[in-house]
């Protein structure tokens, strides 16, 4: 938009996800969740640190991570050492299916502290309608702007703590609704938006 005069369009990526219903909440555990990979670029060892502080505030909490590699076993070691090894779960890798149908439905707030673009987790626990907290970096901002996404400043452990604060208070009185993500990010219309495009460019 910066180099050109002609009109930019821009197209997001496609994804198939699933209608899916919420779970409902069979105990008083607030359920905090990470999928990705285990690599330093993903801050989950900030993640850790800043639940870590939560905890005696609020002590409900539980946190899933989702995923594997090369840093697991240095973020395991960190939960030890802060003593928090009852309040976090590394569950490992689980295939599309089993996150979509089972894991993000069941989840209250998804937390990305990542430094990467546009990731996809993100998108897909909009579309579950967890609260969400990510860095803002590069595209993550073009989400969304609903209530329902916060976003915080990367490598940031006290406002990766703030933003996690201020979804725990949306957790009571928040609604939430797929239906902007859905249309922004539905594969189905990606593909008639290629289509257009193509249609213009052969005229």
């Amino acid at each position: 938009k910066k180099f050109s005069k002609t009109p930019i369009e821009v197209i997001y990526r496609g994804l198939d996800f699933p209608e899916i219903k919420r779970k409902k909440q069979t105990s008083d555990v607030i359920s905090l969740g990470f999928i990705g990979r285990l690599v330093k670029l993903k801050g989950v060892d900030l993640l850790i640190s800043a639940f870590a502080d939560l905890i005696d505030e609020y002590p409900d909490l539980h946190l899933q991570i989702i995923g594997d590699g090369e840093e697991r076993q240095s973020l395991e070691k960190q939960v030890q050492s802060l003593n928090i090894q009852d309040k976090v779960s590394f569950l490992g890798y689980k295939d599309k299916n089993t996150l979509q149908n089972q894991i993000l439905p069941s989840l209250d707030i998804f937390i990305n502290p990542s430094q990467e673009g546009l990731p996809t987790t993100v998108i897909e626990a909009l579309l579950a309608e967890c609260i969400v907290v990510a860095t803002d970096v590069w595209g993550t901002r073009e989400i969304s702007d609903k209530s329902d996404f916060i976003l915080v400043q990367p490598d940031d452990p006290d406002a990766l703590i703030r933003g996690i604060r201020k979804a725990l208070i949306q957790l009571d009185a928040h609604w939430l609704s797929a239906d902007a993500v859905r249309e922004k990010f539905s594969r189905k219309k990606r593909i008639l938006q290629y289509a257009n495009l193509y249609k213009l460019l052969c005229k």
